[in-house]
């Protein structure tokens, strides 16, 4: 079995902006068990923006702006400590952890998609190794018909790549709400099948990372056309991962156009 797990930039972050090591330990120790269990897993991360940010503020006391020069300069910095904290993370559970920066390029040029298939069909084939694999920030062209919208889409895109059976998004919400979820009256949507486009949700993003909700429902539904079936979940949620693949009911699913049918008969027979 092959999975995709993408965590985004405000899940790694403390609610001060510090690097959550907690949210690291707890994801990288779920990977790991599946790992054990000869579940293949790629974890797409971002984080090297906001972990460069942290690095220049904390050690020459310096900040940064928004431009594309200032984000290009801040990914080199975070990147090899976005890998840094993994690397030691995975390293407690007698794991390595490989990394890929990947561009949009890479997947519509014939022979990088190649290379990447096979590079990732490689890597897992040796369970004791997790590929990490993040947008290369630091050459990132301006225009995003230059590069992914944000890794939501880099995921869908890795997902699709691999034939994945489940690609699961995780943010600091706890799934797609039909409203703004900092609302009162807002309802979790448990289940959203892939053709369904009348859904009121929240199209706000987070602060330090590109995507939103509206980005990860899009997402889901392209590679719903490969039958993946899409997990938006929370990841502060305790044992979030091993929760979805187990089956618990926790946070939303985007089923995929193979499921589909097969989740109608069951809930309905």
């Amino acid at each position: 079995m092959r999975i995709v797990i993408k965590i985004g930039t405000h899940a790694l972050l403390t609610k001060e902006g510090a690097i959550h090591q907690d949210i690291i330990d707890s994801i990288t120790s779920q990977i790991a068990r599946l790992q054990k269990d000869n579940i293949s897993v790629i974890l797409v991360s971002s984080g090297a923006v906001a972990f460069g940010r942290l690095r220049a503020k904390n050690i020459i006391d310096r900040d940064y702006g928004e431009t594309v020069a200032d984000k290009q300069l801040l990914a080199s910095l975070g990147q090899h400590e976005l890998m840094r904290c993994y690397a030691d993370a995975f390293q407690r559970h007698g794991l390595l952890n490989s990394q890929l920066l990947l561009t949009r390029d890479d997947f519509h040029v014939r022979e990088h998609s190649l290379n990447i298939e096979r590079l990732l069909t490689k890597i897992m084939s040796d369970q004791s190794i997790v590929p990490i694999i993040n947008e290369n920030d630091s050459t990132i062209v301006e225009g995003l018909e230059h590069g992914f919208s944000d890794n939501d889409e880099l995921a869908g895109a890795v997902a699709k790549q691999i034939n994945a059976d489940k690609l699961i998004l995780l943010t600091n919400v706890s799934g797609v709400f039909d409203k703004d979820p900092e609302k009162p009256d807002a309802k979790l949507i448990k289940t959203i099948y892939p053709d369904d486009a009348a859904l009121n949700i929240s199209t706000t993003t987070s602060k330090h990372g590109r995507g939103g909700m509206a980005s990860k429902l899009a997402t889901a539904r392209k590679v719903s056309t490969s039958g993946i079936m899409t997990h938006i979940a929370n990841a502060n949620e305790s044992d979030v991962i091993l929760k979805i693949m187990a089956g618990d009911d926790i946070g939303t699913t985007i089923l995929g156009h193979i499921n589909e049918q097969a989740y109608t008969e069951a809930t309905t027979g």
